[in-house]
């Protein structure tokens, strides 16, 4: 199972909950609850699996249930998937809107539970998204039949004031063949946010914890890569490079994927060889959650060793405009500093 085959994605059917924001100890504004499964057009089924492929593809991460968690998600999850003919989606959609009703402390904002259900070359899958509204994002519901509609929902997430940024889809392990339960992208987060705040779609809500060990991961990313750029035969390309390495892992970003280094990093003659030389380690291609602790005295600063025993040290790791690298006769490389000098001393 790859992220790819998320394209070969068939709905079956969509529930609505709208969860209001409140504070932990005022259970006033109460959840909007939906007590039937959306009307879907070939039209709604084609938008919705397009946002949730678009936001699990750009930026998502391998998940497994934790087995410590006291969330309800994962069982609930589990016995909608494993269920033939698939069990009613209406009672445990409500028990997951709930669940992120109970546990919201105010500063969470409004959301709208979306629930997904359905297929990929005919295996169950469970999708949850959140969606994002403004305060005054209204979404209308159908009183006669007493449930939200997701035409209201699509016709949101085309204006400002309704964001798709949280989404996951799980799958069941025994079909798919794996030994992970999906994916989850969670795009508010960024590297420096708050462990609370990380956590709470994640963890708290879905019960999930990352699939790798993200310490490991982003340790091996940076050296597998190190070892692809010391074979650069051409010098100045191996110093570009070098810092393009120090640039991506310190981007203030959650994730890090070495397809996407590839492609926004290297020159496209070096990006087949580069990732052939990534799937030799069996790295994985997906993009996993960056946590640079092992690596932090690797990507503080950058030097480089001439044969003439001159160094150049960079503290930032950043070079660019600061030196000039260019190639001259015999294979030796010239460089061009122009800045005023600090400090002498040895």
């Amino acid at each position: 199972m790859q992220k790819k085959d998320i394209a070969l994605l068939e709905i079956s059917k969509i529930i609505v909950h709208d969860v209001p924001r409140h504070k932990k100890d005022d259970t006033s504004p109460q959840i909007d609850y939906s007590n039937k499964e959306s009307n879907l057009t070939p039209e709604l089924k084609l938008f919705f699996k397009d946002k949730l492929i678009e936001i699990i593809n750009k930026k998502s991460f391998r998940v497994r249930f934790n087995s410590s968690s006291v969330s309800p998600v994962p069982v609930i999850i589990s016995e909608l998937n494993l269920s033939t003919p698939r069990k009613d989606l209406i009672e445990p959609s409500k028990k997951i809107a709930k669940h992120l009703y109970d546990i919201q402390k105010g500063t969470n904002p409004a959301g709208i539970i979306v629930i997904i259900e359905g297929v990929i070359n005919s295996k169950n899958i469970l999708s949850i998204l959140k969606v994002e509204r403004d305060e005054g994002a209204k979404i209308e519901k159908n009183t006669g039949q007493n449930y939200l509609d997701i035409v209201t929902v699509h016709d949101l997430l085309l204006t400002k004031k309704t964001k798709l940024f949280k989404a996951s889809i799980f799958f069941n392990r025994i079909d798919y063949e794996i030994d992970y339960e999906g994916y989850v992208a969670d795009n508010q987060l960024q590297i420096s946010s708050m462990k609370e705040v990380a956590d709470f779609f994640l963890s708290d809500f879905l019960g999930c914890e990352y699939y790798d060990d993200t310490r490991i991961m982003t340790k091996k990313f940076f050296e597998f890569t190190q070892i692809y750029i010391t074979k650069v035969e051409d010098p100045i390309k191996k110093a570009k490079y070098y810092e393009h390495l120090l640039s991506y892992t310190n981007k203030p970003d959650n994730s890090l994927s070495f397809i996407e280094f590839s492609k926004e990093y290297l020159e496209i003659n070096d990006r087949q060889t580069y990732e052939d030389h990534m799937r030799l380690f069996k790295f994985p291609e997906d993009n996993f959650r960056k946590d640079t602790v092992l690596i932090q005295s690797h990507i503080t600063r950058m030097m480089i060793d001439f044969e003439n025993d001159v160094s150049i040290i960079s503290k930032k790791g950043d070079l660019d405009k600061k030196i000039i690298l260019s190639a001259v006769e015999n294979g030796f490389t010239k460089a061009e500093i122009i800045s005023r000098i600090k400090k002498v001393y040895s």
